[in-house]
């Protein structure tokens, strides 16, 4: 093929300003890489490694540390996202790492079997719980430090490693069914405490309660028993079984549950025309708080509707189990109260109201 003059020079400026265009963008690449040029490119389209992680179950912030924060009251799982995904063999104790505290069982990490970039990290509740507990009994912090460690099982090659923390410390359980009640002459707030079992356990570090603002210290005893020694006025026991003088309910009825703890005190406190109110707070070491409010204008809530199969259930607060074939699916339906019962026994609209379940396997706890 014969090329003129003039189509030769046309092709040499396409090149010439293709030429330019390849190095000036080499440049600019080139200027933003700050490492060698082979390893940035090695990293970027060869090397596995993790890029951030997310945690699948509810977080708080420690008020004091700002650490995250996870209960070890349910399973949790941390999602790890990669960059340039490998085939992986994960072992306990060969890919993660607990830098200061060991849990036991030791969490299991997972690859995802249809998309590699994403890896699961599952820590078992028994094992969060066991660690909370110890972690009070020792004295020692709350915090897992994690280092997963990515080897490729056919090369042996290690990949870049990923370390994390976060911080195990449940939040206190909200006071149970506080009411009020009229006296002769004063108002008394009853209350229950929580369950001498979960006490001993992972709120073994509760240490005060908070009453409109006003803190009063608690004392725990080794078998869960919650007394406030330095506040003879706030007394043990059902206020119903007790003989206070002139002692009525205020629309809602005091009620008390087994292992709750159960006191009442005077507030000193006249009621207004509108009612008086009062905010409740067990607060814990780390400062973690729960917050109920009570008001001598609350009315008893109905109950919750639930259906299983559209068979309607009597919960009476108590556990169900279904007994579920493998081939089958229950269908729940939970209906929240829409009414609620005042002291006359008549019902009142309400709206807003939340419930809260948990559904769990009998055979594997989960």
């Amino acid at each position: 093929m014969i090329i003129t003059n003039r189509k030769l020079i046309k092709l040499k400026f396409i090149n010439i300003v293709f030429s330019l265009i390849f190095f000036t963008s080499c440049e600019l690449v080139l200027n933003s890489i700050d490492k060698p040029v082979k390893e940035f490119f090695l990293e970027n389209t060869s090397t596995a490694s993790i890029n951030h992680h997310v945690i699948n179950c509810e977080t708080f912030i420690n008020p004091i540390t700002n650490a995250v924060t996870i209960s070890s009251e349910t399973d949790a799982t941390v999602v790890f996202y990669m960059r340039n995904p490998q085939g992986f063999i994960f072992t306990n104790g060969s890919n993660i790492f607990l830098r200061n505290d060991k849990l036991s069982p030791l969490p299991t990490l997972e690859q995802n079997l249809t998309d590699k970039s994403v890896l699961y990290l599952k820590l078992p509740k028994d094992s969060l719980k066991q660690f909370e507990i110890d972690s009070v009994t020792n004295g020692s912090n709350k915090t897992l430090d994690f280092l997963i460690e990515l080897k490729h099982p056919i090369s042996n090659v290690d990949f870049q490693s990923y370390s994390f923390s976060i911080d195990c410390n449940s939040i206190p359980p909200t006071i149970f069914s506080p009411v009020y009640y009229q006296t002769d002459s004063n108002y008394v707030i009853a209350f229950n405490m929580p369950k001498k079992s979960d006490v001993m356990s992972i709120h073994n570090d509760l240490k005060k309660l908070i009453i409109n603002g006003k803190e009063y210290d608690i004392s725990i005893a080794e078998d869960g028993t919650i007394t406030f020694p330095q506040n003879p006025e706030i007394k043990s026991g059902d206020v119903k079984e007790k003989v206070v003088d002139g002692i009525q309910k205020i629309k809602a009825e005091f009620i008390t549950l087994e292992d709750y703890q159960p006191f009442y005190f005077d507030t000193k406190e006249r009621l207004t025309p509108n009612g008086t109110s009062a905010t409740l707070s067990l607060m814990d070491t780390a400062n973690f708080t729960s917050t109920v409010s009570i008001s001598s204008n609350s009315n008893t809530l109905g109950s919750v509707n639930l259906k299983i199969n559209e068979q309607s259930v009597d919960t009476n607060n108590d556990p169900i189990v279904i007994d579920q074939d493998n081939d089958n699916n229950a269908k729940f339906t939970i209906i929240a109260p829409s009414h609620s019962i005042n002291s006359e026994g008549m019902k009142e609209n309400v709206s807003g109201v939340s419930v809260k379940y948990t559904l769990t396997n009998t055979n594997t706890n989960e």
